[in-house]
């Protein structure tokens, strides 16, 4: 279940980080996943584990925003010429992005340790995944759109996360008219002509509604 990643480096480059990502795994109450985490770590950032548990490093460093998506790079760049420093989560390696120094973790947002373990640490997620697409099965879009986004909720709500930045689609107001100078005030359609459109808007009633929840705010 865990990404093909290993787990040291930037990744658990602090003590603080090593308990979050300890934490996260526990959080999910398999003791496998607890096994396979201290499989993949480093002698060095297996120190820092074992530190942690006794309670010696201070706290944890969120300095992190992670990007929940698959093709990313143009707001990557964005935010490594702020200053930022990213993680993304993407479904395959992604050797671009780690030309750019990201840490490129290797998961998809349907699978909940993946995105568990990817936001551990970090002050932002950006999520941006998505299926998009007119036609194909209910079933696929709600895998990604709905239970994806709901697994990035979840996440950031077990990690502590200040703030969740979600890309919905203007598809979701879509009432058979065109749209001039919308804003969020417009409301939902009535009736969804595709998959994609109607497991977007069910996506953004549920980040919405995670506003102010565990002192996450959404938007």
């Amino acid at each position: 279940v865990l990404p093909d990643k290993r787990w040291d480096g930037q990744l658990i480059g602090t003590a603080g980080h090593a308990r979050a990502a300890l934490s996260a795994v526990r959080t999910l109450g398999d003791g496998a996943h607890e096994g396979a985490l201290f499989e993949r770590l480093s002698s060095h950032a297996l120190d820092q584990v074992l530190e942690a548990e006794n309670g010696l490093d201070g706290d944890l460093l969120r300095t992190w925003l992670t990007v929940v998506a698959a093709a990313t790079e143009r707001l990557v760049v964005e935010l490594l010429e702020r200053g930022d420093q990213v993680r993304v989560l993407c479904r395959h390696p992604d050797p671009a992005l780690e030309a750019l120094g990201v840490d490129v973790v290797q998961g998809d947002v349907a699978d909940k340790a993946a995105v568990l373990l990817a936001t551990c640490g970090v002050e932002r997620v950006f999520h941006v995944a998505a299926k998009v697409g007119f036609w194909g099965r209910h079933a696929d879009f709600h895998r990604t759109n709905v239970t994806g986004t709901r697994h990035v909720i979840d996440a950031c709500l077990d990690n502590g996360v200040q703030r969740l930045i979600y890309t919905s689609s203007p598809s979701v107001t879509m009432n058979n008219v065109d749209i001039h100078n919308g804003d969020e005030s417009l409301p939902y359609s009535a009736h969804y002509h595709s998959p994609y459109s109607a497991t977007k808007a069910e996506a953004e009633r549920r980040v919405l509604a995670a506003n102010g929840s565990n002192g996450l705010i959404t938007t």
